[in-house]
């Protein structure tokens, strides 16, 4: 369960509950946290170390569509993979595309960290705490 609350004013605010008991994805999500990252345009190119077996046996089922996440230098990144060669179990190079969060996320939880300047609000029963 999320909530965000929102000062009205020094006496008055809003707070707002919602949520899911669980995250569904639109499809398979592969971290790249163990692996050495080059990304290039939209061309990914994975060289994983034989420790990481968990990132090993993830990319295993990897499947066109499915989407990676990782880092390079240059920050951050959620990609769409369109094509895939495995060239053995710890390389890979994946064609992909720029993807984002509500790409990948079905249903899930929305949560705001701070309160927000402006908030709307499509149901009118609020109440005063």
């Amino acid at each position: 369960m999320s909530q965000c609350s929102v000062a009205l004013d020094s006496s008055h605010q809003v707070m707002a509950k919602f949520g899911y008991k669980s995250t569904e994805l639109n499809a398979a999500v592969h971290d790249l946290s163990g692996a050495a990252v080059v990304l290039d345009t939209n061309v990914v190119l994975l060289n994983i170390l034989p420790s990481h077996s968990e990132l090993i046996d993830s990319l295993q089922q990897l499947q066109t569509g499915d989407f990676i996440v990782g880092s390079t230098a240059a920050g951050g990144f959620l990609r769409k993979v369109t094509a895939f060669d495995r060239i053995d179990s710890t390389t890979y190079r994946l064609t992909t595309l720029d993807a984002a969060l509500k790409d990948v996320i079905a249903k899930g939880t929305w949560g705001c960290p701070h309160p927000s300047p402006m908030v709307i609000f499509a149901d009118t029963n609020l109440r005063r705490r």
